[in-house]
């Protein structure tokens, strides 16, 4: 059964309209947004005990310098790696890695591949693909604004790595599709 009921309304966080929502993994209530204007935010909402209502705290990730963000999507969390399918790297369950949420967004002129917790961080610059790449048969004087990045992060088995899985950025843009292969190095034993 799902309720109709409004359980927090946040208006004053973005100047611009948002044009995407999407939830973090994790048991707690945090999401990130975009707006019309570049502004990216996450925001975590916390429930009073004492009142029963949600208060919410937020976090710029960027400020609006990068561009319209035109594309963005959310590692799955670990745990939906299929068992029967692939193996969960031996380092992935140390708590870095348990509290690990990486996003990928991309403006016309970039993508980034940023960790929003524990901490925030942008982790990769991935400039656009050369206009060759993009449109490979069309008339290279003329720049095409239909050309739009989409991306989306995934676990997949990588060539020479066994059956462990890995988490790869997928990046479409025109004619050119690229994957990124995120290397999480093991943590030192302290």
């Amino acid at each position: 059964v799902i309720k109709g009921v409004i359980l927090r309304s946040v208006t004053d966080i973005h100047p611009s309209p948002i044009t995407s929502v999407r939830f973090l993994s994790g048991p707690d209530l945090k999401l990130v947004s975009v707006d019309a204007g570049g502004l990216v935010h996450k925001l975590m909402f916390s429930k009073n005990i004492l009142w029963s209502n949600y208060s919410v705290d937020y976090d710029c990730l960027l400020d609006g310098t990068a561009g319209q963000i035109l594309a963005m999507s959310v590692l799955p969390p670990i745990s939906s790696i299929d068992p029967r399918r692939a193996m969960v790297p031996k380092h992935a369950t140390h708590p870095f890695l348990l509290n690990l949420d990486l996003i990928a967004l991309s403006s016309d002129r970039s993508s980034f591949a940023i960790a929003v917790e524990p901490s925030v961080s942008v982790l990769h610059r991935w400039a656009k693909p050369n206009p060759e790449q993009i449109r490979p048969d069309d008339d290279l004087d003329e720049e095409s604004s239909q050309d739009l990045p989409c991306v989306s992060w995934g676990w997949a088995l990588m060539p020479g790595g066994g059956h462990v899985a890995t988490a790869i950025l997928a990046r479409a843009w025109g004619c050119c599709i690229q994957f990124l292969h995120a290397n999480f190095l093991a943590p030192l034993k302290s």
